[in-house]
């Protein structure tokens, strides 16, 4: 929902990502292997996609880098917003601010720890998105193993061109931090963007007018 701006001039797939809550098989890949990037490989191997663009949010953008680092011929460029894998977070804000309030939910059912969860990391939250969280909380055998991140020397091989969106008010993936390593190490790195009053997930309206930007530079 989050991008369905983008169908105004894209022709989008939406891929569900393995092991994640969404409508895929339960089945958990392992992040230290090349297994999810392999993974989206077949998937646009099936496809039979060529100069494919590739954009992915949060956790998203961990099966993207791994696909490019096995293969990137196929990529014609990447848009990564907030994206795990390269930088760790704030352990004690992610604590305090989403676990706590997470778990103190999944115990009590009251909707105040619900509401502390998703106004620490989104922008914007609707009917729909909260129910989604809430369903997500409580159903879902959820993952806290922690994203391995990828070394210099591999984002150093890369030659896609990627551009990184990241967001000033983002404990999960500090901005500051990661532009510090995107552009001492990203050799390919296009654009690293800082969205100054954002958190983790940015608004709609906040990406609409960022992306109306690259398109208009690309059609020139």
């Amino acid at each position: 929902m989050l991008s369905l701006f983008l169908l105004e001039k894209y022709q989008i797939f939406a891929v569900d990502i393995l092991g994640q809550p969404n409508k895929s098989d339960f089945i958990r890949l392992h992040k230290k292997d090349t297994s999810y990037g392999e993974w989206l490989l077949e998937i646009i191997a099936y496809f039979k996609i060529d100069a494919i663009t590739l954009y992915g949010i949060s956790f998203g953008a961990f099966p993207i880098l791994k696909s490019i680092l096995i293969d990137e011929t196929k990529v014609k460029e990447v848009f990564l917003i907030s994206p795990a894998g390269f930088i760790n977070g704030s352990l004690l804000k992610t604590v305090n601010l989403f676990f706590i309030p997470m778990l103190k939910f999944k115990r009590t059912k009251k909707e105040i720890y619900l509401q502390k969860c998703y106004a620490t990391i989104y922008d914007e939250f609707d009917e729909l998105n909260s129910k989604f969280l809430k369903e997500v909380f409580l159903n879902f055998k959820m993952d806290f193993s922690l994203t391995p991140n990828f070394k210099a020397e591999e984002l150093s091989t890369l030659k896609v061109p990627i551009t990184i969106i990241a967001s000033e008010n983002d404990f999960f993936v500090p901005a500051k931090k990661l532009k510090k390593k995107c552009e001492k190490h990203s050799s390919s790195l296009k654009n690293f963007i800082v969205l100054k009053s954002s958190k983790h997930v940015p608004s709609k309206r906040v990406l609409e007018q960022l992306f109306k930007k690259f398109t208009a530079q690309n059609d020139r």
